[in-house]
């Protein structure tokens, strides 16, 4: 799965890194708003920001002037259906009886003619969510890693050339799996990376100024994901490693430390295994492992002492008989 790139939250303004597409709060953010559906609005009337729900479309002070300005269109209108008159439906066209002043619909019609509008207002409201959101999100192109204009609809690409790239780039790699054609080549380069993402782009933490690699390249592979190209500046080395590498807090140069520690264990290693062993019952020099206590002669013997002390217990000795070797009467 393609790791993702790092975003500013719209909340807080603090760099995350996103587990999926249309993240654009850090977890503690997105916590926080779950406890809560209130949240800042801007009034459609005065364009005053208010806090209010998912539905609340204007401030207290326009609602409460549109409800008086409602109010005085009611008085100045009367009572044009009496309850209890008989009226025509909106969607059908079967004649109902009126039992409240806002009623449109027959019994028949009424469920699915309510849920249709509460439908549509629900759209009417995603789409404004969906624009908000892709206004206050840093996005950068999936192909070439060009920033995306903030008032752009497209998600993952900055233009149509990439996204005929991206298209063609994921057909390449379905006829490879299907033996049509040869292999998209291993890696697939990033133009000017930094340049590309020097406005809202934050390196991962081992390779920024103050972290042990120093970037080479940064580009994505036949599956997609996002990889580096650093080098240690310990050892010099080049490594090559996924994105999610770089973010570990555990990491702190390309291996070269650890392995100067194991080669420093194995020659000692090997010192000690030029020293011949010491027999712990005898006390003679002999040939054997690093991990033989005993010679031959003495090996054999301490294995039927062990055998001959088993016995005895399965026969009922206790430990102070056998350490006397006899029965204690």
């Amino acid at each position: 799965m393609p790791t993702r790139a790092p975003r500013k939250c719209i909340s807080c303004g603090g760099v995350f890194l996103p587990q999926y597409d249309d993240q654009v709060k850090c977890p503690d953010c997105a916590a926080k708003s779950i406890k809560s559906t209130m949240r800042p609005r801007t009034c459609r009337q005065c364009g005053k920001v208010f806090d209010g729900g998912p539905r609340a479309w204007y401030c207290p002070d326009c609602r409460a002037e549109r409800q008086r300005e409602a109010n005085r269109r009611q008085r100045e209108k009367g009572t044009v259906r009496p309850l209890g008159s008989t009226d025509l439906c909106e969607v059908c066209g079967k004649p109902y009886i009126v039992k409240s002043a806002r009623q449109r619909y027959c019994p028949d019609c009424a469920a699915e003619a309510v849920k249709a509008a509460d439908n549509a207002q629900g759209r009417a409201y995603m789409e404004d969510y969906r624009k908000e959101r892709i206004r206050h999100t840093d996005r950068f192109c999936k192909v070439c890693g060009a920033e995306i204009p903030p008032d752009s609809p497209e998600k993952y690409y900055c233009s149509d050339a990439c996204r005929q790239k991206a298209k063609q780039e994921s057909q390449r790699k379905t006829d490879s799996k299907r033996g049509i054609t040869a292999a998209p080549p291993k890696f697939v380069p990033f133009p000017k990376i930094v340049e590309a993402h020097a406005v809202g782009y934050v390196l991962p933490p081992l390779l920024q100024a103050d972290g042990p690699f120093e970037i080479i390249e940064r580009y994505r592979n036949e599956d997609g994901e996002t990889r580096f190209r650093a080098r240690c500046k310990k050892c010099g080395r080049v490594i090559d490693r996924s994105q999610v590498y770089f973010y570990s807090s555990e990491v702190k140069s390309c291996g070269c430390e650890r392995n100067l520690h194991i080669g420093a264990g194995k020659a000692i290693s090997a010192a000690h295994a030029k020293i011949p062993p010491i027999c712990m019952m005898c006390g003679e020099h002999f040939t054997g492992g690093a991990r033989s206590k005993y010679c031959p002669a003495c090996r054999k013997k301490h294995v039927a002492e062990l055998s001959r002390d088993y016995f005895r217990r399965k026969a009922g000795w206790t430990e102070e008989e056998i350490r006397l070797g006899h029965r204690i009467k």
